[in-house]
């Protein structure tokens, strides 16, 4: 039952986050992104997710803004959609004076009309999400939510013995060892026999 948290074997197992926590506060709700993941408040709510562009609070839901995609989440963690028909490259998501979502592309900003069926060009005032640092309550939940609480003692103790901690050629090496340990023992009972 006791698990270990080192960093080097987390690494090794695959299990640490690669690369930095990029967060947005949206609304009370904060909004994550590590590691080609997307999470709300420390809870992973979609994978293969690129860097987050920005993020905000709109209408009950909450909008994230990759360069290529807007997902809209409710405030519980659900993704509602996967919006990718946005009009150009995106910069940056914020929300405009009326609380409409408003992306920042290459061809300038636009707002998205009702219930997200569509992009008009805005040149409204708006207020931009911006990268804040990740709470460190919300950073640990973003931990033991991608890789659980830890890494298992007995799950290193039997990956140990049989090799697989090693790498690929990690079993053939314990093979090697158990058949060199076979060997000892069959040559340690002839000179044992022979001595008689």
């Amino acid at each position: 039952r006791r698990t270990l948290n080192n960093p080097v074997l987390l690494e090794w197992y695959g299990l640490n986050l690669k690369g930095d926590l990029v967060s947005y506060q949206a609304g009370a709700q904060w909004v994550t992104g590590a590691d080609q993941h997307l999470f709300l408040n420390g809870r992973a709510v979609a994978e293969h997710v690129p860097a987050l562009r920005g993020a905000a609070a709109s209408n009950g839901l909450i909008a994230a803004a990759t360069a290529t995609e807007v997902f809209l989440l409710t405030a519980e963690g659900d993704l509602v959609e996967r919006l990718n028909d946005v009009p150009a490259q995106i910069s940056r998501l914020g929300v405009n004076t009326g609380g409409h979502v408003v992306l920042e592309t290459e061809a300038g900003n636009f707002a998205a009309k009702p219930d997200f069926m569509g992009w008009t060009q805005t040149n409204e005032t708006v207020v931009w999400g911006l990268p804040v640092e990740t709470p460190d309550p919300i950073r640990q939940k973003v931990l033991v939510d991608y890789r659980g609480t830890g890494l298992p003692w007995s799950r290193v103790l039997l990956d140990l013995h049989s090799g697989r901690l090693l790498g690929a050629w990690g079993p053939y090496l314990m093979d090697a060892v158990a058949l060199a340990l076979i060997i000892l023992a069959i040559t340690g009972l002839i000179n044992w026999k022979r001595r008689r």
